[in-house]
C-alpha cells in the first residue's frame, strides 16, 4: 500500500516529551537493573511485532516503560494501517 506524506504535528512534541519522561524514569534504576534506553526501544519494536514475548525478568519501572512503548508502537502500525487503508480506497473510487 502506498504511504501518505504526512506534515509533523505536535504530537512529535508529545512524544519528545514522554521519550524524556522515559529516560528520566530509566536513569532512576540502580545500575545492575538498569537497560539502555536503545536496547529497550530495540526490544519493545521486537515484542510488538510479535517476534519476542514481553519478557519477565526486567525490573518493575523498567517494564512498565517497555509496555507503554510496545502499546506506542502497536497504536501507531494500527493506525497507520488504517489510514492506508482508506487511502487505498479512495484511490480505487477515484479509478471508476
Amino acid at each position: 500500500m502506498p504511504r501518505l506524506n504526512r506534515p509533523r504535528t505536535s504530537s512529535s512534541d508529545d512524544a519528545n516529551r514522554r521519550d524524556n519522561h522515559e529516560q528520566e524514569a530509566l536513569n532512576t534504576t540502580s545500575k545492575s537493573e538498569r537497560q539502555p534506553p536503545e536496547q529497550l526501544g530495540r526490544l519493545a519494536e521486537l515484542v510488538a511485532s510479535g517476534e519476542l514475548s514481553l519478557p519477565v525478568d526486567l525490573p518493575p519501572d523498567q517494564l512498565e516503560l517497555l509496555v507503554r512503548k510496545v502499546r506506542q508502537r502497536r497504536r501507531r502500525r494500527l493506525v497507520r494501517f488504517i489510514a492506508d487503508a482508506i487511502a487505498m480506497d479512495i484511490h480505487r473510487s477515484r479509478e471508476l
